[in-house]
């Protein structure tokens, strides 16, 4: 920038003479905004969603809440992926693997602090193996596993470790259950973002909390073009639960020099046909 500044006081000498001084000011006044807007990162929102656009269907199984209309879906967003992996069949229709749900709804079922999940609105995305468990069949420990995975986002010009994964999360942990985020790079490379664990001896210990808002810095690696986040529940039995909602992307885009380069070459130009005169 130094240099820049320098270049533009040469040149606006040499376009608007001592005696035009007020134009030299703001020939420079103008340069000098332009070129530091031009060398500044900018955070931006990447992606959103609060899976308020999903269609809700009545309840299947969980007929004594009186919901018989816009209750749960396990139908995911538009490119998202709801995989229930190893989660066994014959528990409750409503929970089976990751699946989105009114909030009014889901505490109907049983409440047992679910009602604490203010931040999640209108529709949240839902994994319960307790409310699960309370089917036909037992979960056997350790069985229940589901990931939720958000659509590719693009990332190819944001600037290297300045990715943010914000949401709201609602979790209650028993037993063996777990929580993973994994930020996946280019269909690859894997970055952890978040590791939770119900052991109370486990360094990722991660006791109740039923209404939070999460933010966490990601280690985006230069060159990557697009970014995808699971969010996983492995192994767990018949446990509590983790609720998500309002998830977001943002990151710094890559400055372009475009306006600075422009602005020298603007001068240069009238400098020229200054000497022509």
């Amino acid at each position: 920038m130094p240099f820049l500044l320098a270049l533009t006081h040469q040149i606006s000498l040499s376009i608007f003479p001592l005696r035009s001084l007020m134009m030299y000011r703001i020939a420079v006044a103008f340069a000098f905004t332009l070129i530091v807007c031009s060398g500044q990162l900018s955070a931006d929102l990447l992606f959103s969603e609060n899976f308020d656009s999903l269609s809700l269907q009545g309840a299947v199984d969980e007929t004594g809440t009186g919901f018989d209309k816009d209750a749960w879906t396990p139908t995911p967003p538009a490119g998202w992926n709801s995989d229930p992996r190893t989660t066994p069949p014959g528990g409750v229709t409503e929970w089976f693997g990751w699946t989105f749900a009114n909030p009014e709804f889901w505490v109907a079922a049983d409440d047992q602090r679910r009602s604490e999940f203010s931040l999640g609105q209108n529709v949240i995305a839902v994994a319960d193996p307790d409310e699960y468990d309370d089917g036909a069949t037992d979960v056997d420990p350790e069985k229940y596993t589901t990931v939720l995975t958000s659509p590719d986002i693009d990332v190819s010009n944001v600037v290297a470790g300045s990715l943010v994964l914000n949401f709201d999360s609602s979790w209650r942990d028993e037993d063996v259950q777990a929580a993973i985020v994994n930020a996946i790079f280019d269909g690859g490379d894997v970055v952890n973002v978040l590791t939770w664990s119900s052991d109370s001896s486990s360094p990722n210990f991660k006791d109740d909390a039923p209404n939070e808002s999460l933010s966490f810095a990601i280690d985006n690696p230069a060159g990557a073009s697009i970014v995808a986040f699971e969010f996983d529940m492995p192994q767990a039995g018949n446990d509590w639960w983790w609720a998500i909602d309002n998830v977001a992307v943002e990151g710094e885009l890559i400055p372009e020099p475009a306006s600075g380069v422009l602005l020298i070459t603007s001068l240069l130009g009238l400098l020229a046909l200054q000497r022509r005169r």
